[in-house]
């Protein structure tokens, strides 16, 4: 995977980065600027008004299951393109109520070399 490098300032309490969403079949991309990055989600997902503009087919029925409970719904299949400019291709993704526009799961982090830095009161991603 490639290298990307951002700056978060002071002590960030939470990493966020563009990242762009394909759905091949419609020839539509969404680039967004509020995909945030959660080791603590095993799965990436993306906000229902992101899959609204996506228009991805859906894959199957799946859960989350979060701090809120667990939630039902479908799994679509997207090409995420992450700010290193490596893609991950027709990876299944599932949907939910959010204020950001997607959450970077495990999943997608655990492909490449993840790494944060606080060091002297700055934080690297």
């Amino acid at each position: 995977m490639g290298h990307f490098t951002k700056r978060l300032g002071t002590m960030a309490e939470i990493v966020l980065t563009e990242c762009e969403f394909v759905n091949l079949d419609l020839k539509r991309r969404i680039k967004v600027g509020r995909a945030m990055w959660d080791t603590g989600s095993t799965a990436t997902i993306l906000s229902r008004r992101l899959v609204a503009d996506l228009q991805p087919e859906s894959f199957q029925q799946g859960g989350i299951i979060g701090i809120g409970g667990e939630t039902k719904g479908s799994t679509y299949l997207v090409h995420i393109f992450l700010p290193t400019g490596d893609a991950v291709t027709c990876h299944e993704v599932y949907e939910a109520d959010m204020e950001w526009d997607a959450i970077i799961g495990m999943d997608v982090i655990s492909l490449g070399n993840f790494h944060l830095d606080c060091d002297h009161g700055e934080t690297l991603f």
